[in-house]
């Protein structure tokens, strides 16, 4: 009985982790490396900044496009290499395109939507291949207004490395946890079971 008892706990903590995770929509950390930007475009000046690394913790649903959706409270850019006035960007700072088709994701700042950066001001823009599986490349651009004569220019590059982790859900690791508490509590009812003195038959 109480194998059966283990068993099912163990069954439950499975399939709801396993739930959870295919459910949407979904939170992924991403950590991501570009080098060897370009020349400014237009005006052909050198990257200011170069290598750009960072992560970008993000929730989207990969069952549903997306164009220019604000982010939520969770969600954030910390680039470790920033240009002066952009180094962590939250709500407020953010929107993202997504597109289920291509699994592509594209997140950027607010000036002038994901879609593309303004010259005119410091923006952002990070697109990522395969965002909710194993991401496999990806493209980093800023732009700084103050290149090509004050007139601004984007600089771009490839991304060199870049990986995900998937953020547990409040709900997943609650489930998890009863679980576990609940197993907890079988072991130690058995075990007190076994330890449990066995009386000897009285005899008239």
């Amino acid at each position: 009985m109480v194998r059966k008892m283990l068993a099912a706990l163990v069954g439950l903590a499975v399939f709801g982790v396993a739930a959870s995770a295919s459910a949407a929509p979904i939170t992924r950390a991403f950590t991501f490396s570009a080098i060897s930007f370009g020349n400014g475009v237009p005006g052909g000046d050198p990257a200011p900044v170069d290598p750009v690394t960072g992560t970008l913790i993000l929730t989207f649903d990969p069952t549903v496009d997306s164009t220019n959706a604000a982010v939520d409270a969770g969600s954030i850019v910390n680039l470790n290499d920033p240009l002066p006035g952009l180094g962590t960007l939250g709500p407020g700072d953010l929107v993202f395109d997504y597109a289920s088709a291509s699994d592509e994701l594209t997140v950027g700042g607010t000036p002038d939507g994901a879609s593309s950066v303004n010259l005119g001001v410091i923006d952002f823009q990070i697109i990522i291949e395969m965002a909710s599986g194993a991401p496999t490349s990806g493209t980093v651009a800023y732009s700084d207004p103050s290149a090509n004569g004050g007139n601004g220019a984007e600089f771009a590059s490839e991304i060199v490395q870049i990986s995900a982790v998937p953020v547990p859900e409040p709900g997943t690791l609650t489930l998890f946890l009863t679980a576990l508490l609940g197993l907890g509590f079988v072991v130690m009812r058995e075990q007190r079971q076994r330890q449990r003195p066995v009386e000897a038959p009285a005899f008239a």
